[in-house]
C-alpha cells in the first residue's frame, strides 16, 4: 500500500533526524530525553505498521475470506432472484446512467421497498437469471441493513406458472409476444425481459 510506505518512511526520517540530534546534545538535559522519547514513539509506529496486514478479499476471519462470502453472498442471492421472478431485475446502469467499473445493480423489489446488491459483471451477470432494464429504478435510500431486513420478510410463495409457448405453431417466426406484458420474446428465451416471467417452450 503506498500510503502506508510513505507514513513509515516519513516517520523513519523523523527518527533520524531526532537520534542524530541526540549525539549532539549533552545527555542530562531535558531536551534531550524529550528528543529520545520522540525518535523512541516513532519507531515503535513504525513497527506497528510493518505488522500490520493491508486488508484485502484474501483477508480472512480465520473461517472465510472476504472473497468467498462476496462470491456466496452472490450465489445465495441468485437463488432468491430466481424464486421471485416477477419481482426481481438487473441494470449495468443506475437510474441516471452511472455504474462502478465492471459492474451492475440487481434488485428486488419487496413489499418493504427495494433490497439491492452490485456485482462484478464477470463473472456474475449469467448467474441472475431476471428480466433486464436499461435503467435501473431509482435508489429508494435503503441502507445495507435495510435490504437484508427486506429480504428476510419475504414470504415463500407459489412458482410461477411459466408462459407456455408454442413454437411449432410457426417454425418460421423470430418473435413471439408475451400473453401477460405483451412484450416481444425470442425463440427459447427463457424469461421475459419485461415481466420477469418464465417462458416454457413446447
Amino acid at each position: 500500500m503506498p500510503d502506508r510506505e510513505k507514513v513509515i518512511k516519513g516517520l523513519g526520517d523523523i527518527s533520524a533526524y531526532f537520534r542524530s540530534t541526540l549525539d549532539a546534545m549533552i545527555g542530562g538535559t531535558l531536551a534531550c530525553k524529550l528528543f529520545r522519547v520522540y525518535a523512541e514513539t516513532a519507531e515503535s509506529a513504525i513497527a506497528l505498521l510493518k505488522a500490520w496486514e493491508p486488508i484485502t478479499g484474501e483477508t480472512s476471519d480465520g473461517y472465510h475470506t472476504f472473497n468467498e462470502l462476496y462470491h456466496h453472498r452472490a450465489v445465495l442471492f441468485s437463488v432468491i432472484v430466481a424464486n421471485y421472478p416477477d419481482r426481481a431485475w438487473k441494470s449495468k446502469r443506475h437510474h441516471d446512467g452511472t455504474m462502478y467499473d465492471n459492474m451492475f445493480i440487481v434488485g428486488i423489489d419487496t413489499p418493504d421497498g427495494q433490497a439491492t446488491y452490485h456485482y462484478d459483471i464477470d463473472p456474475y451477470w449469467d448467474m441472475f437469471k431476471c428480466r433486464v432494464l436499461d435503467n435501473a429504478p431509482e435508489w429508494d435510500g435503503h441502507t445495507p441493513a435495510q435490504a437484508i431486513e427486506r429480504i428476510g420478510k419475504l414470504k415463500a410463495q407459489e412458482p410461477v406458472v411459466p408462459i407456455r409457448m408454442n413454437h411449432n405453431e410457426n417454425k418460421y417466426r423470430d418473435h413471439y409476444r408475451c400473453p401477460v406484458c405483451d412484450d416481444d420474446l425470442t425463440y427459447e428465451q427463457q424469461y421475459c425481459a419485461e415481466c420477469g416471467r418464465a417462458v416454457k417452450w413446447e
